[in-house]
């Protein structure tokens, strides 16, 4: 009966380990799409409502989920308290200081690099045109990212699930 027992923990242990490794591919495409929708909603406050951009940041931190919202929240604070700062840098200090937050790739983080070089650079119809470009390369990033996500989230489930397994044959 303790070997039964203990053979299920074990297993279940594997399994739990495995959709643990799988969750960081799902949670990497829910992020982009954070991104994307926030990117999104920046377009409008700066296209249509003509926010200036850290009262936008602001309306951003305050109705986007974790970590966004520190992320967003991290931005603004740059942007209104630090004086001397660029736009750019204060995007790019952002975003230095908040990777350790997402479960992001290096490329995702470049597409947003890039973003933030012409934030605040020119006018708000250049504005609208850099931020679409964001959109539909964030939005790649996304469809390749489900792609690899379901593929990775189900191998990792059965690797768990294997490795459980085998080391119940190997102790027993």
């Amino acid at each position: 009966m303790v070997k039964i027992i203990g053979s299920l923990i074990i297993i279940v242990s594997g399994l739990i380990g495995g959709r643990l490794m799988g969750y960081q591919y799902t949670q990497r495409t829910r992020e982009l799409q954070e991104f994307y929708t926030a990117l999104h909603l920046l377009e409008t406050e700066i296209g249509y409502v003509q926010t200036l951009l850290p009262q936008a940041m602001k309306r951003l931190a305050s109705i986007s989920p974790q970590p966004h919202k520190q992320f967003f929240a991290l931005f603004y604070k740059y942007l209104q308290f630090s004086r001397g700062m660029t736009t750019d840098q204060a995007w790019q200090k952002t975003i230095d200081e908040s990777q350790g937050n997402f479960c992001l790739k290096a490329e995702d983080w470049e597409v947003l690099k890039q973003f933030g070089r012409a934030l605040g650079n020119s006018n708000d119809q250049d504005q609208i045109r850099h931020l679409k470009v964001a959109q539909k390369r964030l939005e790649q990033l996304e469809l390749k990212s489900r792609e690899e996500g379901e593929k990775m989230s189900r191998l990792w489930n059965y690797v768990g699930i294997l490795t459980g397994i085998a080391l119940v044959i190997l102790l027993y």
